[in-house]
């Protein structure tokens, strides 16, 4: 683990469970053999590694690989333009369909689009580009700021898919039973469910089912944790069956 939660440490996975996380992917991204992922992430994360390669090849989709830093590499591919290859498969290689990041490369990526594009025509382009070749973009990592989903919105013409991913339980809370808990006191020894799916209610009071209601979100993990119970750290609000995590 990467030690956001508490002090990293092992998990392990038998190839069921890396199986049901690739099906988990494989459906919420639509992964098809038509696919191009444009992958520029560590390896070091079940997201940069399950998630981005091992889902979309078990597809039959192709990967494409750039360093993490290297902005102007990744504006290529996702607009297809300053790419030189004399590979006739160039065209297909080329077609970024997915994209998966951070909130830090988006941050970056915004940055240099305002030195990379400074005239209305370039401006136009991007979002053009950006809207007929992609389908999907993905963030995953850290909570994505409202401010970013804003301005990637205006700049690319995509909403970001913002995932919730940790080593622990892996990625997507609708294939799991889910709580948000509030605690009574710091010693975080005792707590009350404000929210639940699957075997618990959708909300604790049905009378108050249109209300957003906040806790910190704690997952089922078979076998990862003691009780079965993963408790992420992190905060989330819940509303009209939505999870928006706030941090």
């Amino acid at each position: 683990t990467s030690g956001m939660t508490g002090t990293p440490k092992g998990v392990t996975f038998d190839h069921q469970a890396l199986n049901n996380q690739m099906d988990v992917v494989i459906n919420s991204w639509n992964l098809t053999h038509r696919d191009s992922v444009l992958h520029s992430l560590s390896l070091d994360t079940l997201y940069g590694c399950i998630n981005s390669i091992q889902a979309p090849l078990a597809t039959g989709a192709r990967v494409i690989t750039v360093p993490v830093d290297d902005n102007v590499k990744i504006w290529s591919h996702l607009l297809g333009v300053g790419i030189k290859s004399g590979n006739p498969l160039a065209a297909k290689i080329n077609n970024v369909t997915i994209f998966p990041s951070t909130p830090k490369v988006y941050k970056s990526l915004i940055n240099s689009y305002s030195e990379l594009c400074k005239d209305k025509k370039t401006k136009e382009y991007v979002k053009s580009a950006c809207t007929k070749r992609l389908r999907l973009m993905v963030s995953s990592s850290s909570s994505l700021p409202h401010s970013v989903i804003s301005q990637w919105k205006n700049i690319s013409g995509h909403g970001i898919l913002d995932t919730f991913t940790a080593t622990e339980s892996g990625t997507g809370l609708e294939s799991k039973e889910t709580q948000l808990v509030k605690f009574r006191d710091h010693t975080k020894s005792s707590h009350d469910v404000v929210a639940g799916t699957h075997e618990t209610l959708i909300k604790c009071n049905e009378s108050d089912a249109n209300v957003p209601v906040t806790g910190e979100l704690r997952m089922k993990v078979p076998s990862c944790v003691d009780d079965d119970w993963f408790y992420t750290g992190d905060l989330v609000e819940f509303n009209n069956g939505k999870y928006s995590l706030w941090g």
